[in-house]
């Protein structure tokens, strides 16, 4: 992907090149990291456990993380929800007062809505739900990409 000045690379910051357990995709100025554990403030605190969100994006520069969650499954559920906002609550930082998360979801997965939000004592909450399906064309998955990476960006 080229396209409004995103050049792609990918990391492989395992030991092992050969492990695909996670990898890290820089789409300068922004960094993508894919299935990658990281230490989670408050469940790390409580339970001394940490937390792999799906996808994570973020920023350095200007401080700027988001979170998603790949669910290709016919339905979101409740659990699923939860997991999402734990991820958003312990690593999403503020975009212009609005922590984002989001589900990226194959093409035949039941969603009542695609965006719901929640103003929390002056911050927005926004979850929202973006169709990012491997059987789509190049041209449908970057456009996607680039809509999520104009979040943070």
């Amino acid at each position: 992907m080229r396209r409004k000045g995103y050049k792609l690379r990918v990391e492989h910051p395992s030991r092992d090149k050969y492990d695909v357990n996670h990898i890290v995709v820089s789409a300068d100025p922004a960094k993508i990291y894919f299935n990658t554990e990281f230490d989670a403030p408050i469940t790390t605190s409580i339970t001394g456990g940490r937390l792999r969100p799906d996808f994570r994006f973020e920023v350095r520069s200007n401080h700027r993380c988001i979170v998603l969650d790949a669910k290709y499954k016919r339905q979101i559920d409740t659990g699923d929800h939860e997991r999402l906002l734990a991820y958003v609550l312990e690593y999403a930082e503020p975009v212009n007062g609005e922590l984002y998360g989001a589900f990226v979801t194959l093409e035949d997965t039941e969603v009542k809505k695609t965006h719901a939000s929640r103003d929390i004592g002056g911050v927005r909450v926004s979850i929202h739900v973006h169709l990012l399906d491997p059987r789509q064309n190049e041209k449908e998955i970057n456009n996607t990409i680039e809509k999520i990476l104009e979040k943070i960006i």
